[in-house]
């Protein structure tokens, strides 16, 4: 349940023209859920109408016998994010190899409105409990909470960071952390950013992603108040405290980094990127960074353009800052991620000789999107394992 909400609440997933409701009680009918994407790639902090909604008629619905898949999946979500995520992508698929979007998550409320208490999906965060500070208060965030939390061993803890347009759990339905997390004892939360005048969420990360309505609003203190709140009332491990973001999310994640560098140990980083001026990136002290980039993405390009860092200026600036060794190293072999290409498409660049609690790597996607298909692939325990390789050092 989100924090600090009712629990009668409909949970409002994304914008206005992106909603999705899953363990909440609503006698509303959901919209279809649309993408977002770009009419050309972002070069500078003037491209602010680059973004905008997928036209409606562009969903992966394509024809009437697909039109029960969604129906399916909203009685499922109601008792099964696991299942619903597993739907949601299946259909997905169907599509991945003809469309460029952004994300696309389509959901056409073709059943009847939903009606009673629904279960509330297993390891959510407890209702009752109060935000511990006013940030959180006016901006609630949805968590999850290990079957084995043990409140007297401190557990890492994941925030996710949701894409333009997006919402943190229709963000989770892409990533497909939270049951691996769950198992590993992992604390989770994925909370919203704020909404523009269109209704779509945004975190302001750099001047060129993605408070393009110049409203100023302080996310870097709202993350540090869903870490703070998290500590309120769950044992976390200081030291195990770690981002995850996609695109707008990614930028966001660099940019926390780079301000509360003592809050966070390690982020990843998926089609996000840093500050083109290297000058407004000092973090405190070293920071574990995972940078992840398809080199075909049309949205956020792979090689820069403007006041946009390419994906390997983004990760040598981190390895700089982490006082690593100026050469990185391919490593041997390579990772399978992106279900549409066949074989081992990602390339994994490594800096070596880096600073206690300091990494810095690139993982390229060949062939790879804005938005890789991950369906199937080692990707979240990919990202669990490098999350637990890189805590930040014992005083």
């Amino acid at each position: 349940m989100r924090q600090g909400a009712q629990p009668d609440e409909v949970l409002e997933v994304t914008g206005d023209n992106l909603r999705a409701v899953v363990g909440a009680k609503t006698t509303r009918r959901p919209r279809m859920l649309v993408g977002i994407q770009l009419a050309r790639p972002l070069k500078d902090a003037r491209d602010i109408d680059l973004l905008r909604p997928q036209t409606r008629g562009e969903s992966f619905l394509s024809s009437p016998q697909e039109m029960c898949i969604p129906c399916v999946m909203l009685t499922i979500a109601a008792v099964s994010v696991p299942l619903a995520r597993a739907v949601l992508l299946c259909a997905w698929l169907r599509r991945a190899r003809r469309s460029a979007l952004l994300f696309s998550i389509a959901l056409w409320a073709c059943a009847e409105p939903m009606t009673g208490p629904d279960p509330e999906p297993p390891g959510m965060q407890d209702p009752s409990q109060s935000p511990s500070n006013a940030l959180v208060a006016a901006r609630p965030y949805e968590s999850r909470v290990p079957a084995n939390y043990d409140k007297n061993r401190p557990a890492p803890l994941v925030v996710l960071l949701h894409g333009f347009g997006a919402g943190g759990l229709t963000q989770e339905l892409y990533f497909g952390l939270g049951d691996l997390l769950s198992q590993t004892g992992y604390l989770y939360a994925f909370p919203d950013g704020t909404r523009n005048k269109d209704g779509k969420q945004f975190w302001n990360a750099t001047e060129l992603c993605c408070d393009f309505e110049k409203t100023g609003v302080d996310d870097v203190a709202y993350i540090s108040a869903v870490i703070d709140d998290m500590k309120a009332h769950y044992s976390v491990d200081p030291a195990r405290v770690y981002l995850i973001g996609h695109s707008n999310g990614g930028f966001m994640s660099h940019r926390f980094a780079c301000d509360r560098a003592g809050q966070v140990a390690a982020f990843v980083s998926l089609a996000g990127a840093n500050w083109k001026d290297p000058v407004r990136c000092q973090p405190a002290q070293p920071v574990a960074v995972l940078q992840v980039h398809g080199d075909q993405d049309a949205q956020v390009p792979y090689a820069g353009s403007g006041l946009l860092p390419s994906a390997a200026e983004t990760t040598a600036g981190w390895a700089s800052k982490n006082g690593c060794q100026p050469a990185p190293s391919q490593l041997p072999g390579a990772l399978d991620l992106e279900t549409n290409i066949d074989g081992n498409e990602t390339d994994v660049t490594r800096y070596s000789g880096c600073n206690a609690g300091g990494a810095a790597e690139l993982w390229t996607l060949r062939g790879g999107g804005h938005t890789p298909n991950f369906w199937r692939t080692r990707w979240p325990a990919l990202v669990v394992e490098w999350f637990r390789a890189h805590p930040k050092p014992t005083p």
